[in-house]
């Protein structure tokens, strides 16, 4: 009893970060990148959207523009999201 009592908080710790680390991963999944264009200076960068989400976060199953200081993102909100909407046409930026 006393070993399966000191093992308890361990397996709580495991669980947290297996489940901290599948909704990583299962983010990735919710958008994909279609463009991106950095400035004429190269500090920042805005990345193009398409999301694939079901009723949460930014304009759901449309475009979001992403500005960031890193040459890559793995989703809008590792950036500053600047526009999320639906577009009938394709969306040009500079």
């Amino acid at each position: 009893m006393n070993v399966a009592i000191s093992r308890l908080p361990w397996v709580i710790i495991g669980a947290f970060i297996l489940f901290q680390a599948a909704g990583y991963l299962f983010d990735a999944l919710n958008y994909s990148q279609r463009s991106q264009q950095s400035s004429p200076d190269g500090r920042k960068t805005i990345f193009e959207f398409r999301s694939f989400q079901d009723g949460r976060d930014h304009a759901l199953y449309g475009t979001t523009l992403s500005l960031s200081f890193n040459k890559s993102i793995r989703n809008p909100d590792s950036g500053y999201v600047f526009f999320a909407g639906y577009c009938e046409q394709p969306i040009t930026y500079s």
